[in-house]
């Protein structure tokens, strides 16, 4: 007679997510570039700087009655800003970057040909460029 083999306790991914974490807080290293230690240190709550400025400017634009989107690959050309908006019958187009970075010369590009098609290009740093610009605008 065969042996009965225990049945593997099914684990949700909110379980295997905490269970790595676990390890993950005993040794974990900083710079893995793996997927479940990129994952890990995003779940940990340390959302990456362009990150913080993108959501800020999402909320500005939905507190203000605008529609806004983050653009997010596949299918969104390479280049494309991170954020397509529209308030007041303007449609703007927003490149947000962390502190001290640049965008590509794609991104700059393409800030530049929704400019000549008659949106409202920005590259912004920290939401309080775009609000300046929202105070001065008609």
């Amino acid at each position: 007679m065969k042996p009965k083999l225990k049945k593997p306790q099914r684990r949700n991914n909110a379980q295997v997510v905490q269970e790595f974490l676990a390890v993950f807080e005993k040794e974990g290293d900083k710079t893995c570039s793996c997927g479940f230690c990129k994952l890990a240190r995003n779940v940990r709550g340390k959302m990456k700087p362009e990150a913080r400025v993108v959501r800020a400017v999402l909320a500005e634009f939905r507190k203000r009655g605008g529609k806004a989107v983050k653009t997010t690959p596949p299918g969104v050309e390479a280049g494309t800003p991170d954020i397509l908006a529209c308030l007041k019958g303007r449609m703007w187009c927003i490149e947000c970057k962390a502190q001290e970075e640049e965008p590509s010369p794609l991104q700059k590009k393409r800030l530049d040909e929704w400019s000549k098609a008659g949106a409202v290009t920005m590259l912004v740093w920290d939401v309080e460029q775009l609000r300046a610009l929202l105070r001065v605008m008609p």
